[in-house]
Parts: structure tokens; C-alpha cells; sequence
């Protein structure tokens, strides 16, 4: 049961955190689309295009974990801060944060993909009822 609950928190949230970055996108990109386009309209198309755009693109990024992501290296999801390090010799990069306990990252990817995804719905809602 424990291992049960820590699996759909996992997923919950990474599902939430991409609710929130889609939501974020969605403003973002429905304002400024708003703004520069100078109809309500425009700025609803801009948001929806802009919240695919990034959920597809992590959609892709999420495949390529879960095809080769038992082959890459750790080292390629770490920053590297090579200068910082020889300029301060007592520099420690920045820790992880663990946000996931259980579920592995490409699981984590997907449904933080299928949260941007599922904001998208909010601007197609407006235009249907537009």
C-alpha cells in the first residue's frame, strides 16, 4: 500500500507541475498573442498553439527516455559548471531536489506531457464557444 501511495504521488505530481507550467504558457503566450495580434482571438490561437508546441515537444523528449533512457548516462541530466568550479575551488554545484521518490524519470516526463497537454483543452473550449 505504502509503495502504492508513493507511485500516484509521483504521478500526481508531475501531472500537477505540468497543469501548472501549461497554465502558465497559456497566460503567457494568450497575452502576449492578445496584445500583439490585437484581438481576443488571436491571443486564444497563440496560447493553444504555444501549449501543443511544448507538449509535444516534451511528449518527444519522453520518448527518447523511454527508448534509450537505460543507455544515457547520468551525467546528461546534470548541469555542468565547470568555470564556477575553477574560479572558486570550495564551489559545490547545487544539489537534486528529489522531487520523485519512486516512479522513474521517463513515467515522470509522460505525465508532466499529458498536463501541458490537458491545459490545451482550455483555449479550444474558448474558441468553440466563441
Amino acid at each position: 500500500m505504502g509503495t502504492l501511495r508513493a507511485v500516484l504521488r509521483d504521478l500526481l505530481l508531475a501531472l500537477g507541475i505540468g497543469l501548472a507550467v501549461g497554465l502558465a504558457l497559456c497566460l503567457l503566450f494568450g497575452l502576449l498573442g492578445g496584445l500583439i495580434g490585437g484581438a481576443f482571438y488571436k491571443g486564444v490561437v497563440a496560447a493553444r498553439s504555444a501549449v501543443l508546441l511544448a507538449g509535444g515537444i516534451l511528449l518527444l523528449f519522453s520518448a527518447l527516455l523511454l527508448l534509450k533512457g537505460g543507455n544515457l548516462p547520468e551525467e546528461a541530466f546534470r548541469l555542468r559548471l565547470k568555470k564556477k568550479r575553477e574560479l572558486e575551488p570550495d564551489f559545490q554545484p547545487p544539489r537534486p531536489l528529489n522531487l520523485y521518490r519512486v516512479v522513474a524519470r521517463p513515467y515522470t516526463t509522460l505525465a508532466t506531457a499529458a498536463g501541458i497537454l490537458l491545459v490545451s483543452l482550455l483555449p479550444d473550449l474558448l474558441l468553440i464557444h466563441l
